[in-house]
């Protein structure tokens, strides 16, 4: 398997507002695995989810977690 390098030229903007997710509210995207269930039918696990957030120069962007993993996900506006 041949993996790709990538340069980064896009700095990660500096000032991100944190914004308290309060506990019990609902994800905007939940992640999901396809697996096989004990009985061997097909089932799609929950292993993630994403909750929108804004910048305090307004930009949106979203977490992503998955399990430990936190991820901050933004639109590509690059032309």
């Amino acid at each position: 398997m041949e993996v790709e390098e990538v340069e980064i030229e896009e700095e990660v903007p500096a000032k991100l507002e944190k914004v308290e997710v309060q506990k019990g509210s609902r994800p905007e995207w939940v992640v999901l695995q396809p697996d096989v269930g004990q009985n061997g039918e097909k089932v799609l696990r929950r292993v993630g989810a994403m909750w929108k957030q804004t910048t305090k120069d307004g930009r949106d962007y979203y977490v992503l977690r998955i399990g430990d993993l936190r991820l901050l996900v933004f639109k590509n506006d690059r032309e």
